[in-house]
């Protein structure tokens, strides 16, 4: 079973955004993101805690099973049981929106554009994809906003480019965007500002 902690915005929360830290990370890792959103009053945010220990409070969304192979299927499972368990039964599929930061936007990539109901949005930042992922068909009018700093020395923005490019142009998704911003690897204050007009205009205030 993740672990995680669930910041309640009111006793009357309607949506819900699922939080992905990155590789090392843990679920504190995004909770200063807080600050910023100008969107909290009837949404629940849940901090998701990657199941694998690599270090004392850093934890990862997969492992090597071998040089340059690493473990899905584990991974999906656990999210499967969350989503099933916590999520789905309480909101509607298209009040769900997901947000990771680097290794965690890879599991917004891989999973969340993989979920067999159309949620609201898919929030990638600082990451990645492996290959050619897939995508379920439900998911190709869901609302993909793709950051990245341009200075990042860790993922590079070529990663996020190529995202941008495979889902707009490949798998021909309907509504795709890439941000990019001035900095390293982080989540820039230019995207987060984006979310909240995103946010808003869907009337989720």
């Amino acid at each position: 079973m993740l672990t995680f902690d669930k910041i309640k915005a009111s006793s009357n929360d309607s949506h819900a955004i699922i939080m992905f830290h990155g590789h090392g990370g843990n679920k504190s890792s995004l909770k200063p993101l807080l600050n910023v959103f100008a969107f909290e009053k009837n949404i629940s945010f849940y901090f998701l805690e990657a199941p694998y220990t690599i270090g004392e409070n850093s934890y990862s969304w997969s492992y090597e099973i071998e040089p340059g192979v690493w473990e899905k299927d584990e991974p999906k499972e656990l999210l499967d049981i969350f989503f099933n368990k916590f999520i789905f039964k309480k909101y509607k599929n298209s009040n769900i929106f997901l947000l990771g930061f680097s290794q965690g936007a890879l599991i917004c990539f891989e999973y969340g554009l993989n979920i067999e109901k159309k949620i609201g949005g898919v929030f990638p930042v600082a990451g990645f994809i492996r290959k050619t992922p897939e995508i379920n068909q439900s998911q190709i009018d869901t609302p993909l906003i793709i950051g990245h700093g341009v200075n990042d020395n860790i993922i590079d923005i070529s990663c996020s480019e190529n995202a941008y490019n495979y889902y707009s142009k490949i798998k021909k998704m309907n509504n795709v965007n890439l941000i990019t911003y001035k900095g390293g690897h982080r989540i820039g204050l230019k995207y987060l500002r984006a979310l909240n007009i995103f946010m808003k205009q869907n009337n989720i205030k």
